[in-house]
């Protein structure tokens, strides 16, 4: 049987004939249709099919009859107006009576195919209900898009995590003593220890100056050690509320904060990011930078990694730097960036987590990530002549030890060390080696 609700279509569309022939397993010249509805029955003789229109016999004589007269069984089935001759597909008798009782084939073995009688209202139901299965589950899915989409803008845009940093006390920076800068940029905050030669760290990416706590010491037996949070890294406080974090905007933040503290000329240092604002400060003040130490530092014009080519995508950069405010996400980062994982204590956690929750750093990260055009100091490296050294960790999976090689290749006064067993944070990861080759490189600065 065909059912015209099961497959969709209904007599007189040629389709549910085609299904029958089909079925059948007979080309439609071979097939024979018999309907009480006059346009069904002209429907399949344009498909080829023999079609005969169905009426029922009266009575002609009694019912238990056996002459044979009036034509056999009461109310047998007749059919009329045949087009063409019927033909048995088995025994091919062909009975040339043009009202021919289907008892009456010769030969009964005919292949039957039955077309469900439903009304092409009832047949085109189930096309409805699915119609309206799918337009519910479109509207559902819009609806739940809309949410989403929606929840994202909020997230991205309106809400604040809270800055749960505010209220921790820094043991570090009670011990070592926290000192400020005041300019119309920024208000800077700055850690200063030793007598001698000047030489700048500038805290690593978006940490604090903990990023620096081993070498304040390590240096400070031979110079006036500064380390210092530039605007959206650490305890700094931006002022100017126009500041773009860009290139242009962190080499200036730089100098101004070096004019600030009466420092003319002095070495400099950077890890990561601050390594390539070090390096570019370099590049357009020569005359200012005595000394350049790049430890895993960013300046080349290379794609991050993936986590971090994410931050420049609008909404997404936005929720994933505030949704990596929490201390666990903080914990992970870190150890994801160093080797010897036990050096992430929960004191250095601490430290490097609290600055991470301030609202101002938050926006910073995402548009730094953006803004940074490394490209400038890919293209100066050749004509940089400060005397620099280039630190690597083998191990950075943040950046991969063959961009200090690159380093090497396009600086023409370079000394490069790679350090087997450390990350991306060398001067945490491996603390005693990195501040031996930068007391050697910075002796005579």
């Amino acid at each position: 049987m065909v059912s015209s609700a099961r497959v969709g279509v209904a007599k007189p569309d040629r389709h549910i004939y085609e299904i029958a022939a089909q079925v059948a397993g007979a080309a439609p010249d071979r097939c024979l249709f018999v309907d009480d509805r006059l346009e069904d029955v002209q429907a399949t003789r344009s498909f080829g099919m023999t079609g005969v229109p169905f009426f029922e016999r009266r009575r002609t004589s009694p019912p238990h009859s056996r002459s044979g007269r009036g034509g056999g069984r009461a109310d047998a089935p007749f059919l009329a107006g045949r087009v063409g001759r019927i033909t048995c597909q088995d025994c091919h008798a062909a009975p040339g009576c043009p009202r021919l009782d289907v008892d009456m084939l010769p030969c009964r073995r005919i292949t039957m195919v039955s077309l469900d009688d439903t009304s092409q209202t009832e047949a085109a139901e189930p096309v409805r209900k699915r119609r309206r299965r799918r337009l519910r589950w479109f509207h559902w899915l819009a609806a739940a898009t809309a949410l989403l989409v929606t929840a994202m803008l909020v997230g991205a845009y309106v809400w604040q995590p809270g800055e749960d940093g505010r209220t921790f006390r820094s043991p570090y920076l009670a011990q070592v003593g926290s000192r400020y800068a005041d300019t119309p940029v920024a208000r800077f905050h700055y850690v200063k220890a030793g007598t001698g030669s000047p030489v700048i760290l500038l805290s690593p990416g978006g940490t604090s100056v903990i990023g620096w706590k081993d070498q304040l010491d390590a240096l400070a037996r031979d110079h006036t050690v500064y380390v210092v949070d530039l605007p959206g890294q650490g305890y700094t406080q931006v002022k100017d509320s126009g500041f773009d974090y860009d290139l242009d905007a962190m080499v200036s933040a730089v100098g101004t904060f070096m004019d600030t503290v009466g420092v003319r000329q002095a070495a400099m240092a950077g890890n990561s990011w601050s390594g390539g604002w070090a390096l570019a400060f370099a590049q357009r003040h020569p005359g200012r930078v005595t000394k350049l130490a790049l430890l895993d530092a960013t300046g080349l014009d290379l794609p991050g990694t993936w986590m971090w080519e994410a931050l420049k995508i609008p909404v997404v950069g936005e929720l994933a730097v505030k949704l990596s405010a929490g201390k666990s996400t903080v914990r992970r980062l870190a150890e994801g960036m160093m080797v010897n994982k036990s050096r992430v204590t929960d004191q250095l956690l601490d430290e490097w987590w609290a600055p991470m929750t301030f609202h101002d750093n938050i926006r910073a990260t995402y548009l730094l990530e953006r803004r940074l055009d490394w490209a400038q100091t890919e293209r100066a490296l050749p004509t940089t002549t400060t005397p620099t050294l280039v630190v690597w960790g083998r191990q950075d999976t943040v950046q991969p030890v063959d961009r200090a090689h690159r380093f090497a290749e396009l600086l023409p006064n370079e000394q490069l060390q790679i350090l087997d067993g450390c990350g991306h944070a060398p001067q945490l990861d491996c603390p005693d080696p990195v501040s031996r080759h930068l007391r050697t490189f910075f002796a005579d600065s």
